[in-house]
């Protein structure tokens, strides 16, 4: 099928319609009148071959093939989105635009002080920054969606060169009365006795989590789970139970929350996070700068570079 039959509004249009259920609302969303909008989709459609959106008295529901090319229109949307914000970049007298995307841990922990001191010495560079989970991160560089990202390294990551740039130590956060609060240290079976406050499934850290508690024949006894550190910690300190985070990325929270902090005492709970890259040679030279930056500061004694 020749791809020239898609065109950009009628993909918008076919968006607005999956999002809002109804090609009425959808229409008015885009701006444009109802049988205007019906026109599109029914082109849309014609191009296709195969029915895209099944209208009926409950609204209008994507067909398995509108599904499909639901996916790909959000990202064929997203993609010209950064596209069109790259450009008017240069059209402000940037030189160089880097896509990054990153883990929670790294957002909440050494990256901002990184980027400030790259984007001081490189004024004319903008960083389009992602905040991810490790996976979707290393889908990113692979799908060409990012040129540098940075992800723990206990995820898949073959296809891609990479090199250590943090180790960031994991740390337990107990409301203040706890019985694990009194120590200075514990070991991570004694944490499975009690109550988990967990990041979402998809997570890097909970995976780390869950493979441990299967080490001592154990399940974790998650009370709930949440998308950042901010919503951890505060669900910690209503007493719903104890989580574990990178020490940076939860340092910050335990002061303002009145939180009590206790080491983990197992080797893995030192976490070694990863910069990854496609390929060095089709990094312009911001990216390769940044790179630099990033595997500058990876602790003595990493390892070198992996393929």
């Amino acid at each position: 099928m020749n791809p020239a039959r898609y065109d950009l509004a009628s993909l918008r249009l076919f968006i607005e319609t999956v999002d809002t259920g109804s090609l009425t609302a959808g229409a008015r969303r885009y701006g444009i009148s109802v049988p205007a909008a019906s026109k599109r989709l029914s082109e849309l459609e014609a191009a296709v071959g195969v029915p895209l959106l099944d209208r009926g008295r409950r609204g209008t529901r994507p067909t398995s093939a509108g599904q499909t090319l639901y996916r790909y229109a959000v990202q064929v949307a997203s993609d010209v989105a950064q596209m069109a914000s790259a450009m008017s970049d240069f059209a402000r007298g940037i030189r160089g635009h880097v896509r990054v995307w990153a883990n929670t841990s790294a957002v909440n922990g050494f990256l901002p002080d990184l980027l400030r001191q790259y984007l001081d010495t490189h004024s004319h560079v903008a960083v389009d920054l992602e905040e991810s989970n490790s996976e979707p991160t290393v889908a990113a560089l692979l799908e060409g969606h990012a040129d540098l990202g940075v992800f723990a390294d206990n995820v898949p990551h073959a296809g891609l060169s990479v090199s250590v740039c943090d180790v960031d130590r994991l740390v337990l956060i107990t409301p203040p009365g706890h019985p694990l609060a009194r120590r200075r240290r514990t070991r991570f079976v004694d944490v499975l006795d009690h109550d988990l406050v967990g990041l979402d499934r998809t997570s890097a850290l909970m995976r780390l989590m869950r493979t441990q508690a299967e080490t001592h024949g154990r399940d974790l006894r998650l009370r709930v789970q949440v998308r950042s550190f901010d919503a951890m910690c505060r669900l910690v300190r209503t007493g719903l139970g104890v989580g574990i985070l990178p020490h940076a990325g939860a340092i910050d929270h335990v002061t303002s929350m009145a939180l009590q902090l206790v080491a983990i005492d197992e080797d893995w709970a030192h976490r070694r996070l990863l910069v990854g890259w496609r390929d060095a040679q089709t990094l312009d030279r911001p990216g390769q700068q940044l790179l630099q930056a990033l595997r500058a500061r990876a602790p003595s004694g990493a390892p070198a570079t992996q393929a």
